[in-house]
């Protein structure tokens, strides 16, 4: 898109290439950004989007090109650079101390050298800066005692502390419930009225739609176009994305679940100071189905998340009953229930699924080095474990397509492909996926979702822990609604009151 008047952002003739590709991840990229607009890069996953934005605020030098603010050419070579011209960027997974006071990471963030910041001047802007942008936080909490809408807010309000202008946000609602989604973009516009120039970066087409004043098209590296919001319309920019006309996958499903109970859980409860994460929650699932369970991020998932993971960790610190097969789930390691045909999908892939430096081919190996097919008791068959890598590349489609590669070097949405086809390797009996679809783009998504149908045809149980009220809807049989660690509804596929729904998840009766 090229402008008549000086542009506020221009990207001229980018090129970047990372060690170990043959390809661009940046392929002579060139738009512009104009003031005070929200402006979205949508496009598949490694299709370039972060890319340029990690490029923008200093985290990767770029190989050759031109960035121009105002009219004036930069060079930002760190993301201290990328402040000084009042440039910022809110990343998809927080960089937030879990253990440290929300006001007390924000001191220290913000001190310099061995100047602390006044506590009583900070905490008077900050209660500035939250109300004028609506974004309420509960200051004297641990990071982890605040909910996923809260960290984000803090890493926000540090933007908005430094009184940056242009604030980038990548995949800022993947992690958030649908309250949480709709308020967060309702700041976004709170923003833009101040004066604030945002990029967001989403695989969500819906919220590009009712934010955006434009929208650039990212495709294997390429910029395809950008369009004017008003102008254009989700299949076309969904037809750009994936460079085709957009064939709708077919999804197929049927609506089961009337077998004996896998799985029951009754009155469990979990106790963390100094907060109740799980208080007698009572569930069961069947044989053959898929059971959703929605909830406000903060309200026990993760903690029930865990113990069914990693019973013989919370073995001593739960009470109530847990049994998985008709048997005390508590008595097994997590690898004795994988041998008994549990898998789980890694609730956070970055934490807890991935080794960055390693190589892709070393952490599709990770949750699968026992299994007979790829190693003995000494060896690792690699002419067997690249086949199987080859036919998931091909299937999910993962960029890019080699297994030596460090995962840290794949985009988000294709880790997240990878952790998936990886956690499939053995077909289980109960596959408790959590977050399946977060971080990857329309065409993925539905590709999962038949995943875990034909899963559920072929005879698993699929729990799916999701804050995508959509997704949950859209392939459960049942679903479960969780508030202050409790159960506290039920729903069936052909009975679903969404309206119902989402007052029991705020904590409505």
């Amino acid at each position: 898109m090229t402008s008549n008047s000086i542009a506020y952002l221009r990207f001229e003739s980018i090129k970047k290439k990372f060690a170990g590709q043959n390809f661009f991840s940046s392929d002579n990229i060139s738009f512009e950004i104009q003031k005070g607009q929200i402006h979205a890069l949508v496009g598949e996953n490694g299709a370039g989007k972060s890319t340029i934005m990690n490029l923008l605020i200093g985290l990767y030098p770029k190989d050759s090109g031109n960035i121009y603010l105002h009219g004036k050419r930069i060079d930002i070579r760190s993301p201290q650079d990328a402040k000084k011209y009042k440039i910022g960027m809110v990343h998809q997974h927080f960089q937030l101390a879990s253990n440290i006071k929300a006001i007390d990471h924000f001191l220290l963030d913000n001190s310099l050298g061995f100047l602390p910041l006044n506590r009583d001047k900070t905490m008077s802007k900050l209660h500035q800066l939250s109300t004028k942008y609506k974004m309420p936080v509960r200051w004297d909490l641990t990071i982890e005692e605040l909910s996923v809408g809260e960290q984000q807010r803090i890493e926000i309000l540090k933007l908005l502390y430094k009184n940056l202008d242009l604030l980038i946000f990548d995949e800022p609602t993947a992690l958030l419930s649908p309250q949480e989604s709709d308020l967060f973009l309702d700041q976004l516009i709170e923003l833009k009225k101040t004066g604030k120039t945002i990029v967001l970066i989403s695989h969500k087409l819906k919220e590009v739609f009712k934010v955006s004043d434009q929208i650039t098209v990212f495709r294997k590296g390429k910029l395809v176009q950008t369009y004017t919001t008003k102008n254009t319309n989700a299949e076309e920019i969904a037809d750009a994305i994936i460079g085709e006309k957009n064939i709708e996958l077919e999804i197929v499903d049927e609506k089961m679940g009337t077998g004996q109970h896998i799985l029951t859980v009754r009155d469990l409860s979990y106790f963390k100071s100094p907060q109740e994460k799980l208080s007698q929650c009572s569930f069961f699932l069947r044989q053959k189905e898929i059971v959703g369970l929605i909830g406000i991020e903060g309200n026990g998932q993760v903690e029930l998340y865990n113990i069914l993971n990693q019973p013989e960790k919370y073995k001593n610190k739960t009470s109530g009953f847990v049994e998985y097969k008709d048997k005390n789930i508590f008595d097994y390691t997590q690898q004795q229930l994988a041998d008994r045909g549990l898998q789980t999908l890694p609730m956070d892939r970055i934490k807890d699924g991935l080794m960055p430096s390693f190589s892709a081919m070393d952490n599709y190996l990770l949750a699968n080095h026992t299994d007979m097919t790829f190693s003995n008791r000494f060896t690792i068959n690699s002419s067997s474990l690249l086949n199987e890598m080859k036919a998931a590349y091909e299937h999910f489609d993962i960029q890019p397509k080699n297994p030596n590669l460090a995962i840290e070097k794949y985009s988000g949405g294709n880790q997240q492909k990878l952790v998936f086809a990886r956690s499939l390797v053995r077909q289980p009996d109960l596959f408790i996926a959590a977050h399946p679809t977060r971080g990857v783009d329309i065409k993925t998504q539905k590709l999962i979702h038949q995943e875990l149908l034909t899963l559920k045809s072929k005879g698993t149980t699929v729990f799916l822990i999701s804050s995508d009220l959509d997704e949950v809807l859209k392939i459960s049989d049942r679903v479960l609604v969780i508030y202050q660690g409790k159960i506290v509804g039920e729903f069936y596929y052909y009975d679903v009151n969404e309206t119902r729904l989402g007052q029991l998840m705020t904590g409505g009766h």
